[in-house]
C-alpha cells in the first residue's frame, strides 16, 4: 500500500482493485491484515467473472526466490504474495515455480534450478497448448511463454533475452521483468550490461548492490 501511494507510474488493473479494497477492509476493521488482502482478492476475482490471472503477481515474486532458504518455503510464500492480488491458480503456480527457480540459481543450484525451468515449461501446457503463436499478453501464462522463448532464443546471454522479450511488443516492460529477474538470477549481478547500470540513478544503482550483497551473503 505505501508503494501504492507513492504514486508509481502505472499499477495494473487487479492490483489496483485488490489494494483499494484490502485498505478500505483495514480501515472498516478487517480481524487481520492477512484477512484483508485475501478478502480483497477474492472479491476482485469474482467481480472480474473469475479472470485474474493477470501478469501483475508474477512481476512482483522474483525477490521470493532470494529471500528464503528451501523449495517448499519459497514456493509456498510465492503463492501467498501472489494471492495478495491475484486469486487465481495459474497465476499461483507459475508464480511459486518461478521464485523457485530464482532461489536455485541464487543458491547456486544452477541443474536445479533449469529442473524448475522445465517444470514450469511443462506446466504452461496445462493452459496454453505446445507450439502455440507467440502472444505478448497481460495473461500470466502467455508472459511466462514469452519470457522463456526469449531466453531461449538468446542462447543464455542476458541482454539479448531482455531486448528479445521486449521487442516481441504487447505487454512488453512485464514480460522484459520477468525475463530479468529469470535470467538475471542464473547468470548473476556481473552479466546485467555495464549501460544499463551506467543508466540507472544512483540511488537504485545503491539498492541494487545492496540486494545483491543481501543475496550473496544468504548464500552462505
Amino acid at each position: 500500500m505505501i508503494w501504492a501511494q507513492s504514486g508509481p507510474k502505472d499499477i495494473g488493473g487487479t492490483c489496483s482493485s485488490a489494494i483499494a479494497r484490502a485498505s478500505q477492509l483495514l480501515k472498516c476493521g478487517s480481524p487481520t491484515p492477512e484477512e484483508a488482502w485475501r478478502e480483497a482478492s477474492r472479491e476482485v476475482m469474482q467481480n472480474s467473472g473469475g479472470r485474474s490471472g493477470s501478469n501483475g503477481a508474477l512481476m512482483r515474486t522474483a525477490p521470493v526466490g532470494c529471500a528464503y532458504f528451501s523449495v517448499a518455503d519459497c514456493g509456498r510464500h510465492a503463492r501467498e504474495i501472489a494471492e495478495m492480488t491475484h486469486m487465481d491458480e495459474a497465476s499461483s503456480e507459475i508464480c511459486a515455480l518461478y521464485s523457485r527457480a530464482i532461489m536455485l540459481y541464487t543458491r547456486d543450484k544452477g541443474a536445479d534450478g533449469e529442473d524448475e525451468v522445465k517444470k514450469l515449461a511443462a506446466m504452461l501446457h496445462r493452459w496454453k497448448a505446445p507450439g502455440s503463436a507467440l502472444n505478448p499478453s497481460g495473461w500470466v501464462v502467455d508472459s511466462m511463454d514469452c519470457a522463456l522463448r526469449a531466453i531461449r532464443e538468446a542462447d543464455g546471454d542476458m541482454k539479448k533475452a531482455i531486448v528479445t522479450a521486449v521487442n516481441y511488443g504487447g505487454d512488453a516492460d512485464t514480460i522484459g521483468a520477468i525475463t530479468g529477474g529469470l535470467i538475471g538470477a542464473r547468470n548473476g549481478i556481473d552479466s546485467i550490461p555495464k549501460e544499463w547500470l551506467a543508466a540507472l540513478p544512483k540511488d537504485i544503482r545503491r539498492r541494487i548492490n545492496a540486494f545483491a550483497d543481501f543475496c550473496a551473503n544468504a548464500r552462505t
